[in-house]
């Protein structure tokens, strides 16, 4: 579902529907501008491994609560 380039997440395949509770995988570290654009989902749990989420990586995204429980 995502597309993931050492440890980049540059973004992923859409669904044609709001997802529920969506989980990250583990070993992405950045977040990058865009990645995540129009994203849809009422739950967006990060990995453990995020460090850099850029500038707009959510633009124009639905999503209705982010989960940074295991993040440092």
């Amino acid at each position: 579902m995502f597309t993931v380039r050492n440890g980049v997440l540059t973004g992923y395949k859409p669904s044609p529907e709001k997802l529920d509770v969506v989980v990250l995988p583990e070993g992405i570290k950045v977040l990058r501008c865009r990645s995540l654009e129009k994203f849809a989902c009422k739950k967006l749990v990060m990995p453990s491994t995020l460090e850099v989420i850029d500038e707009l990586a959510f633009l124009s995204a639905d999503i209705s609560v982010l989960d940074f429980a295991d993040c440092k």
